[in-house]
């Protein structure tokens, strides 16, 4: 089914991490060792190449070379079925129907009008997944026949029949089968369709999922409608088994589209970035638009850092906003009409610069009360221009330049923030290590604020005065924003027990950890 696996593809390859794209890079089988991102580009290219040619059978080599080596991919066993019935294997094709539902295929819609699988569309298991379809996007787990058997879904238990079982989320029972279950929470959001698998403690676990399931109603009421209509995998990995999924180091999270799997080292400004292109994928799969990637991007780091004052959300600075406004005061900032008609690779190609833009932008869009507006006018004026341009200036009712010039002027006029602590600043005196809850103290040094507290090397830092610190980031505007002298509350943990302490914040000095 090439025209989903473009689509899939093309919106999949650049929209989908924090700083930098890595959603290229292969999610690993554990039976063998995965190709390298290169590689599984590489393959995946091929693959399509072979499909758009009619190649059935080379395709189907090189799709079971995918499934093996790279990842159990839902659109490639959706594509080996196409294979399969063109080629006139209808219980192949069936069996290869099957295992794409099993992990985690559910765009049913499509699947129903492909002309590609024309000739198994009278297939007893072709008619039991479209009979399912319903049950399978709720999330919940189904009994399909076998291939060549004509077993009903209504019918799982008859003995007469072979049938084979779809969990409610494929995704969770593979993160199971690769990473086994002594280290992980698994838990299940059925109003939400959201599946959980975290190395999380309790208690950061349950406030990672309020958090979640706040952020999820608040965009499904004011945004994007609903969750996606198909049940989502959110994963938060040990450091050891974050290293299959994340090459490079700086990229702290990914969502797969494909896979339906959002992964984050951190449950902060990683995953509420992530999260928020999950429900972006599922708003543009309703409405059948691909939006631009500077919206995209945009959209999913400005739910980096907000927080909610009773049913309203304030979106906050973060470390891009002084990257954007140096960048307009020294004449570096892209113009939006350039900016919005960039593809989506000359987009990542100047990741870097354009991040803090596009974030800016839609802190001002949401500064000036117009976040919800725009995305009802982008759904609307989407077919006669996608670049998002015309939506912004019918919501401030003016062209697109003025709007750029009074963007600038508020950017200006906001001012600075202080998002690092140097020699002589406030400081905890610690250096530290990023773990998925919090701030792990690597080392202190001397005349360390914590260390004179009673805290250790190994303790986690997860909160200051209240405030949560999940990444580095994060812990410099907080303490960024301090005076020396201030006392501060740290809470932290240390083995398995949460403790509050008071800190009185010294000066940074500019001298070794103590040992």
């Amino acid at each position: 089914m090439r025209r989903l696996s473009r689509f899939l593809l093309s919106v999949l390859i650049f929209a989908c991490v924090t700083h930098v794209s890595a959603s290229s890079a292969p999610l690993a089988r554990g039976s063998a060792p995965p190709l390298d991102a290169a590689a599984a580009d590489l393959l995946q290219r091929k693959i399509d190449r072979t499909l758009e040619a009619h190649q059935w059978q080379d395709a189907l080599t090189l799709i079971a070379e995918f499934t093996r080596d790279v990842r159990r991919d839902p659109i490639m066993f959706y594509n080996a079925a196409c294979c399969h019935a063109q080629l006139g294997a209808k219980d192949a094709a069936a069996g290869a129907l099957i295992d794409a539902v099993k992990a985690g295929f559910r765009d049913f819609d499509t699947m129903e009008s492909d002309p590609d699988l024309e000739p198994i569309k009278d297939h007893p298991t072709f008619t039991a997944i479209l009979e399912a379809r319903d049950r399978v996007k709720k999330g919940e787990p189904i009994t399909l026949p076998a291939s060549g058997t004509t077993a009903s879904p209504d019918k799982p238990n008859d003995p007469s029949t072979k049938s084979v079982e779809v969990a409610a989320c494929p995704q969770q029972d593979e993160w199971k089968r690769l990473h086994g279950d002594k280290n992980y929470r698994f838990e299940s959001d059925l109003k939400r369709r959201l599946f959980y698998a975290t190395c999380l403690d309790e208690e950061p676990h349950k406030e990672m999922r309020a958090l979640i399931e706040r952020e999820a109603d608040w965009l499904s009421t004011h945004l994007f409608g609903d969750t996606p209509n198909y049940p989502t995998l959110i994963a938060v990995p040990t450091t050891k088994d974050a290293k299959t999924y994340f090459d490079d180091p700086q990229t702290t999270g990914v969502y797969e589209h494909r896979l339906r799997m959002l992964i984050a080292r951190d449950i902060g400004e990683s995953l509420q970035h992530e999260f928020v292109h999950l429900m972006h994928y599922g708003s543009m799969e309703r409405v059948r638009q691909k939006h631009p990637i500077w919206i995209q991007e945009g959209l999913a780091s400005l739910f980096e850092n907000f927080e909610f004052q009773g049913d309203e959300i304030r979106f906050l600075p973060n470390t891009r906003h002084n990257l954007a406004r140096r960048a307009v005061l020294g004449n570096g900032a892209l113009s939006w009409s350039k900016l919005f008609a960039l593809k989506p690779e000359e987009f990542m190609d100047r990741a870097q610069a354009l991040y803090p833009q596009v974030r800016s932008i839609f802190e001002y869009v949401a500064d000036r009360g117009k976040l919800v507006p725009f995305y009802a006018a982008l759904v609307k004026t989407f077919p006669k221009d996608p670049t998002g341009a015309k939506a912004m200036e019918e919501i401030f009712g003016k062209p697109l330049g003025d709007i750029e010039r009074q963007w600038k002027e508020w950017l200006k006029a906001r001012g600075a923030i202080d998002d690092a602590v140097r020699v002589g600043d406030a400081s905890l005196g610690i250096q530290i290590v990023e773990v998925p809850e919090g701030i792990r103290i690597r080392d202190t040094l001397p005349k360390s604020a914590v260390r004179a507290a009673g805290l250790k090397i190994g303790d986690v830092i997860v909160a200051i005065d209240g405030k949560p610190v999940r990444s580095s980031r994060e812990l410099a505007l907080v303490v960024a924003a301090k005076n020396v002298g201030d006392v501060v509350t740290v809470r932290y943990r240390r083995a398995e027990i949460y403790t509050e302490v008071a800190v009185t914040l010294r000066p940074l000095a500019n001298q070794l950890p103590a040992r």
